[in-house]
């Protein structure tokens, strides 16, 4: 039950899901409420619980998967692992779940397995994201400096003459002469 809760967090912070579709970011927000509703039935109602949670993971793995292409499509590039990461869980999922449903008989003999194997490209993929998320931010911060720099150095030269202005003459005066 927790874990469409963690990756709810995950998925609506790194996917900007607020800004980029606010219809899926409140449809997301089910994701924290409707399983930690349930948990107590792994108490209470142990019989429904194992059905209970395959509904929520498979709503949370529809939705997490409609949310990303839905930011791919808007432009977001680092999306495209996250479509192939919730890709790695669905597959697994689709053999898996509906046997908890009693929808179909077990098709994996060792199920946890194979869950592992899915969660365990799902954990490559996310990491493949998180560093284009990286790769991404290093070059707007890159581009957030290099305009800085074009900004202070139009302060600092008049645009007519392009020599050093009263300003540049003023903060070069007080580097050398006032500071320490």
């Amino acid at each position: 039950f927790l874990l469409p809760v963690l990756n709810t967090l995950f998925y609506m912070e790194f996917l900007d899901l607020k800004n980029c579709s606010p219809r899926l970011a409140a449809l997301s927000r089910v994701n924290y409420w409707l399983p930690l509703l349930l948990l107590p039935s792994c108490f209470i109602a142990m019989r429904y619980a194992h059905m209970l949670a395959t509904l929520v993971i498979s709503y949370w793995l529809v939705l997490a998967l409609i949310s990303s292409i839905a930011s791919m499509r808007s432009g977001f590039r680092p999306a495209r692992y996250f479509v192939l990461a919730i890709v790695a869980l669905i597959i697994p999922g689709i053999i898996i779940l509906p046997a908890n449903v009693g929808l179909l008989p077990d098709l994996v003999r060792n199920s946890e397995l194979f869950t592992l194997y899915g969660g365990t490209f799902d954990a490559i993929l996310l990491a493949f994201a998180l560093a284009d998320r990286i790769r991404i931010l290093s070059n707007d911060k890159d581009q957030a400096l290099q305009s800085i720099h074009k900004m202070l150095a139009i302060t600092r030269t008049d645009h007519l003459t392009g020599i050093a202005n009263r300003h540049a003459f003023d903060e070069d005066f007080t580097q050398v002469f006032v500071q320490p």
